[in-house]
């Protein structure tokens, strides 16, 4: 009976792992859509990510406690300065660490766009973005107060994909590390010179739209192989 149970219970533990990681891919295949319709999505686009980070040399020791994305109001009207405070609650990603996560990052950005751009350029500005706070992050078991030593990584998108390619890269930073706090305090604040020209949105467009093609193409070709009878 037991050998049984066990067996069942494994079976029931590969079923749900496999419903979670549907529900991250259908998650994640929502986030990306409008990035892939609209390039320049990615000005607006800001990540947050939170690590413990331990007084030990090197990046392996980082541990992952949570993620957070948010989309910012880069107003094109030069006359309209923007500035606002976000609460990003904090969610898991498996593929990142095996862990549940808690808790949320407070931050606020200030965005004063540019009145005057060269042709071509469709958003231009100043964007500063600063991390406050967070609160009520996850324990770290292994440490005697089970508080973590946190930071944030953020990522930002303020430069336009390049003309040539399409390729386009985020900017990252990130945080001082706070030790011992599971509700830290940092009010860093980093600044972006944002930048897109309607070249390089133009070609990263035309490479997503033939990638889906091309992906349609094979899933054709695949339901088609498929369905032919076999030879004889």
């Amino acid at each position: 009976i037991g050998s049984n149970f066990d067996a069942v219970w494994r079976e029931y533990d590969r079923g749900k792992a496999g419903e979670r990681v549907m529900r991250e891919r259908a998650t994640q295949m929502v986030k990306e859509a409008p990035l892939i319709l609209d390039p320049l999505a990615y000005s607006r686009r800001l990540v947050v990510e939170v690590f413990h980070s331990p007084p030990m040399p090197g990046d392996d020791n980082d541990i992952f406690l949570g993620e957070a994305e948010a989309e910012m109001y880069l107003s094109p009207d030069c006359q309209e300065k923007v500035e606002r405070r976000i609460r990003m609650p904090l969610r898991e990603n498996r593929a990142k660490r095996e862990r549940r996560v808690a808790g949320e990052v407070l931050v606020s950005y200030l965005w004063i766009p540019e009145c005057k751009s060269e042709a071509g350029v469709v958003i231009a500005g100043e964007l500063q973005v600063t991390v406050i706070s967070a609160s009520g992050l996850s324990a770290i078991d292994w440490t005697p107060s089970g508080r973590p030593d946190a930071r944030v990584q953020l990522s930002l998108w303020p430069t336009s994909p390049s003309s040539a390619d399409g390729s386009l890269a985020p900017q990252v930073v990130s945080t001082a590390v706070v030790l011992d706090d599971a509700s830290p305090t940092w009010e860093e604040s980093f600044g972006a010179a944002v930048r897109w020209h309607k070249d390089g949105v133009r070609v990263r467009r035309d490479q997503e739209r033939e990638m889906r093609h091309s992906s349609t193409g094979d899933r054709g070709s695949i339901a088609t192989a498929a369905a032919a009878p076999a030879a004889a």
